[in-house]
């Protein structure tokens, strides 16, 4: 009986981490995007010929949704999608548009995904080892903030920024500044 009820939690833990995210893609005439490639960078998936699909994600992944056109000479501008609410379902819908590939070479796209923070120092090296850790709950708390809700010391080329604190730094500089 302990085994099953020990199986039972741990198998309870690791379906609550993942995230079910699930949608459609349209393409720039609002019809259904068929064969539009949406990736977590782990794994990939195909839209089906109604543009549905659905992949799971973690908490702090990185969606990118891309597909191929095919009108000469143009190119498909990816869209992404950041998993930072801990829900087990999402739905995220968005529409492909085509650009010009001359446009295309000539512009720096910019994409924006998440910043972490650590204690108000910013996290560079390994990220994907950080976002394991405050995924696990290893730290004392964390923030997230849109790039408008963020003071003007932190950069804001990203769309989120997680700030992370350990449990001595958020007391003594986090917790009286927000009252």
């Amino acid at each position: 009986m302990t085994r099953i009820t020990i199986f039972l939690f741990f198998f309870t833990l690791s379906t609550m981490a993942q995230i079910i995210v699930s949608g459609r893609v349209f393409d720039e005439k609002k019809k259904p995007f068929p064969t539009a490639i949406v990736s977590n960078g782990r794994e990939k998936v195909y839209t089906d010929a109604q543009g549905n699909y659905t992949i799971q994600a973690k908490l702090f992944d990185i969606l990118y949704f891309d597909g191929e056109t095919k009108l000469k000479g143009r190119k498909i501008k990816y869209e992404e999608y950041c998993v930072v609410e801990n829900t087990p379902h999402q739905e995220f819908n968005t529409t492909l548009y085509s650009i010009l590939w001359h446009k295309c070479e000539r512009e720096t796209i910019c994409t924006y995904g998440i910043s972490f923070y650590l204690n108000d120092k910013k996290i560079t090296t390994d990220k994907e080892a950080f976002k394991e850790h405050v995924r696990n709950g290893e730290f004392y708390t964390y923030e997230i903030r849109t790039c408008n809700e963020l003071p003007e010391t932190i950069e804001k080329l990203s769309r989120y920024t997680v700030l992370v604190y350990t449990e001595d730094y958020y007391n003594q500089h986090i917790k009286d500044k927000q009252k």
